[in-house]
């Protein structure tokens, strides 16, 4: 591993990290500023501007370059950060929407970087050594953020945030300044709509990442609810059992790139990460106690089945796709902002006819689909 790419990963980490620290706590803060049927209508916001900027990010990039474009975008982070932690509650939630939709831009840029420091033949380690230094944040960060608002209440935690969203940019400038990437292939966001449809293996790829971030538009801001609401539980337990739950992002996302890379290829494991999370995720209302080591044991195994959904599916879409290819990246980005805009809506159709608990069992039947989708994929090797 070069320097450069050093460089790199350490400020992949500290992106996560600014996310991570309220990633778990986001939904519940909002629903102390609002009722708790429209946090979703918050996340959909949030999406729909990340839609936007993805859209035009291409645009973006053509005029002031991606370096420009992540320092722009890292620097916003802060701005609204700490406008959330210092902002009156009327203005807080224009700064949330903003604040959510920023980290489903700005790995879209860093991609850039990431893509442009490796070869083809290495793309799996990579990919899988960038989502270690990414998820090792959120692993870290439910215990920290639980602290933080146990003792300093929301506020201070979201004023955290912005310091590391503007120790992230010190970090990009580091090698955003000597990594040039060249031959962009800027085009447009349609353009790449059109050539991923009209290749069955990047529809696919896209497809199962889609599901991938439903999966987590649900289980991110319906977890906690469903726990705080009918468990009970403290922000510190809800730290404890989130960081145990996200372990596995951290030990299996780089061995499974490098199997990807030399052995069986990406099929074969997506195919089980959706088995392995339909399972897991449709058993959580069967669950009526409220000990912190059942529930990490539960959303740790369905965290496993989603490490190697997102690990493949990523090493397997960047195998397709070049770094160049910035139409087709904001598509794959685009994924989780149009995940994050349906998921919410239909999830607050399911529970004013049923209950949050009906959630998890739906949202199994719907990763079984994505089982039979990858099954369509032509594997690598």
């Amino acid at each position: 591993m070069g320097p450069t790419r050093q460089k790199i990963y350490l400020f992949v980490f500290f992106l996560a990290l600014a996310e991570a620290l309220v990633f778990s706590v986001n939904s519940p803060f909002i629903a102390n500023l609002i009722s708790g049927e429209l946090v979703g209508t918050v996340y959909s916001l949030a999406s729909l501007s990340a839609i936007l900027l993805l859209g035009l990010l291409p645009f973006f990039i053509r005029r002031a370059g991606p370096a420009g474009v992540l320092s722009a975008l890292l620097f916003a982070g802060a701005l609204v950060a700490f406008a959330v932690a210092y902002w009156p509650t009327a203005a807080i939630l224009g700064a949330l929407v903003i604040f959510l939709a920023i980290p489903q831009v700005a790995p879209a840029v860093s991609d850039i970087f990431i893509e442009s420091s490796s070869r083809p033949g290495e793309r799996g380690r990579v990919i899988g050594s960038e989502f270690t230094f990414m998820n090792l944040a959120f692993v870290i960060a439910p215990i920290i953020g639980g602290f933080i608002i146990t003792r300093l209440g929301f506020n201070t935690l979201y004023a955290v945030s912005g310091a590391v969203f503007l120790l992230a940019l010190l970090l990009s400038l580091r090698f955003t300044r000597h990594l040039r990437v060249s031959r962009l292939h800027t085009g447009h966001f349609w353009k790449g709509l059109g050539r991923a449809w009209r290749n069955r293996n990047l529809r696919n790829v896209l497809t199962t990442q889609f599901l991938l971030q439903f999966f987590f538009s649900w289980m991110v801001i319906y977890t906690p609810l469903y726990l705080i609401d009918k468990f009970a539980l403290g922000y510190s337990t809800l730290g404890i059992i989130f960081s145990i739950m996200l372990i596995p992002y951290v030990i299996l996302e780089y061995p499974l790139g490098k199997i990807a890379d030399n052995k069986i290829g990406e099929k074969e494991l997506l195919v089980v990460g959706f088995v392995l999370t339909a399972f897991t995720t449709a058993v959580i209302p069967l669950i009526e106690t409220s000990s912190i080591w059942i529930w990490a044991i539960i959303l740790f195994g369905t965290r496993v089945g989603a490490a190697m959904i997102e690990g493949m599916s990523a090493t397997y879409f960047y195998k397709k796709a070049d770094a160049e290819d910035i139409d087709l990246i904001a598509l794959f980005r685009d994924m989780r902002p149009v995940a994050y805009i349906l998921g919410p809506l239909l999830a607050s159709l399911i529970i004013f006819e049923f209950s949050m608990g009906s959630l998890f069992p739906i949202l199994g039947l719907i990763m079984l689909t994505g089982a039979l989708i990858a099954t369509r994929l032509r594997d690598t090797r």
